[in-house]
């Protein structure tokens, strides 16, 4: 993630669509997909009633692109084909309406 955050502050590509300059001040990753891409809060910009909003930082590192304003937001906007796509990409079906932890592997 460090050498991601020190490529955002000389390549202005890799913070399309969504990122502004110097957001990699601010991003606090918190959680990884399967497929590679990073899910990070935006310490930057707290909202009033104490919320981070969520960025979703593509797969190997291509791209930023904005999630939700918070984390349940963002869990709701997976239940939708449209924002999926908004927030990771084309490739994505919406998630289905229930939860199954994956099984931790020792």
């Amino acid at each position: 993630m460090d050498n991601f955050y020190e490529e955002m502050e000389h390549d202005p590509f890799l913070l399309e669509p969504d990122g502004y300059a110097g957001i990699e001040s601010s991003l606090i990753p918190f959680a990884m997909s399967e497929n590679g891409e990073y899910l990070a809060w935006d310490s930057a910009h707290r909202s009033p009633d104490d919320e981070l909003p969520i960025y979703v930082l593509a797969a190997r590192m291509g791209g930023i692109r904005y999630g939700a304003a918070n984390l349940y937001h963002f869990v709701e906007k997976c239940g939708n084909e449209e924002a999926i796509k908004t927030m990771l990409g084309p490739g994505y079906p919406k998630l289905p309406l229930s939860f199954e932890p994956l099984l931790l592997q020792h």
